[in-house]
């Protein structure tokens, strides 16, 4: 009977092992059918951007080898980054989507081959196809359209228009006249366009994400804090201290007396010995009242009260676009940072006020512009400008139209003020406006001169 029962659990062992064996099985056979399936996904329904690669931007990289050394460079750059764009758009398939924190990590690589872009521009400003240049610096921020979460497509058509206006230049002066720089735009446009229909057939609510994986470069979550002690809880200590307090007078039936010789003003010798150190204490901190707090930043605005414009505390927005209605309409621009103003149509006056790296791009005004309180600031006419006057600025460009060539240039307690006069063939001419005079008493009057510096 023993050696039966033994077998019975022999031969249940082995169908056990067997069973587990062949759920293992079925399980890898599973899973290798959904990696397959997966890498199918990926291979044919995840585009990259390699066919933009492959296809416009080489066409558009054979022309610019055509017209200049300083925009082949520029156009490898901008290549550089559609290809570090489609590394990223392959692999986000694989990762789960980043938190608003870890987005910036994950897009450094696209983020820093798109600046370079931007600075190869502002590093050869005297190129002789300064537009080409700005053309592909103002366009190249479509590129971002990864981190829109709703309608990137809406997104690179803004990001394209702002580099329109210099490829309008640019057919503006060699249409009829060089051929290849009409094909060189073309090319660009269509970059952008293929671009554009990539969002829109495939990405039209943003950038997929994977749903399982890590977000690349992700750290991990740090450790739980240790358990707060309990507030109701009673150690030793603290049961031992409210015995005592209990037992009342009783307590002082244990102190010990002190006689004379441990008296100080009774024992002259405990008098030599040197006094203990007092205890350092240590300062309570200081509570931070609401009223510490930062104070928030202020609100930006873009607005029309009556008949003035008012753009306040805009940072970094290098869209901001304003049509001009009536004649009698007046624009005030206020503590802008790093953006772009567009005035479109005829207006009264524009007044740029206490801006950091802002440009002005308008048609006509009728009065005047003031340039007040600025740093780094750029003012371009296409149309007609009677007068612009220039204080306490430090830094500021000013592009002239062929209209706008004999306009008062009015400075004061101004730095780095330089004009730029339109040349026959669209480019243009930098002239520096004096910022040193000297000053003599003559003939009971003054006497100001420009002061230049042998």
């Amino acid at each position: 009977m023993d050696k039966l029962t033994k077998l019975v659990e022999r031969l249940e062992n082995i169908a056990d092992r067997l069973e587990t064996a062949a759920i293992r099985e079925r399980s890898n056979k599973l899973a290798t059918e959904n990696t397959n399936n997966l890498q199918l996904i990926q291979s044919s329904d995840m585009p990259s951007l390699d066919s933009i690669v492959d296809g416009p931007l080489q066409r558009l990289s054979s022309l610019s080898v055509k017209i200049g050394t300083d925009v082949k460079e520029q156009c490898d750059l901008l290549i550089a980054a559609f290809k570090a764009e489609s590394n990223f758009i392959k692999s986000s398939s694989g990762m789960a989507k980043p938190t608003d924190s870890q987005l910036p990590v994950v897009l450094r690589p696209c983020s820093d081959a798109i600046q370079k872009v931007a600075e190869f521009k502002d590093r050869n400003q005297k190129s002789a196809y300064f537009n080409h240049l700005s053309a592909i610096a103002g366009s190249v921020a479509a590129l971002g359209w990864v981190a829109v979460p709703d309608s990137p497509a809406k997104f690179i058509d803004e990001m394209v228009e702002s580099g329109k206006f210099y490829t309008n230049r640019i057919l503006k002066e060699f249409k009829g006249k060089d051929d290849k720089h009409v094909e060189w735009v073309h090319a660009l446009l269509d970059v952008w366009n293929q671009l554009k229909d990539i969002t829109v057939t495939y990405y039209p609510a943003g950038l997929t994400w994977g749903s399982r994986g890590a977000a690349s470069g992700a750290p991990p979550p740090p450790p739980p804090p240790p358990p707060a002690p309990s507030s109701d809880s009673t150690g030793p200590g603290t049961q031992a201290l409210f015995s005592e307090i209990n037992r009342g007078d009783a307590v002082a039936k244990g102190l010990r007396k002190v006689t004379d010789d441990m008296k100080t003003h009774k024992n002259p010798e405990l008098r030599t010995t040197a006094p203990l150190a007092a205890k350092k204490s240590v300062a309570p901190a200081i509570p931070t009242r609401p009223d510490q707090r930062k104070a928030a930043q202020p609100q930006s605005k873009l607005e029309l009260i009556g008949n003035k414009w008012v753009v306040e505390n805009q940072v970094g927005n290098r869209e901001i676009v304003i049509e001009a209605k009536e004649k009698k309409e007046t624009v005030y621009i206020f503590k802008c940072v790093d953006s772009v103003v567009h005035v479109k149509g005829k207006l009264n006056s524009i007044v740029l006020d206490s801006c950091k790296k802002t440009s002005l791009l308008f048609d006509t005004v009728i009065a005047s512009i003031d340039v007040v309180n600025c740093q780094d600031a750029q003012v371009q006419v296409t149309g007609l400008m009677p007068t612009i006057s220039i204080d306490k600025t430090n830094g500021c460009h000013v592009y002239l139209s062929e209209q706008a060539k004999d306009a008062d240039i009015i400075t004061a307690m101004s730095s780095e003020v330089n004009i730029h006069v339109p040349k026959r063939d669209g480019d243009f001419t930098e002239y520096a406006v004096p910022g040193q005079f000297k000053t003599k008493f003559v003939s009971n009057r003054l006497e100001t001169k420009v002061h230049v510096l042998d």
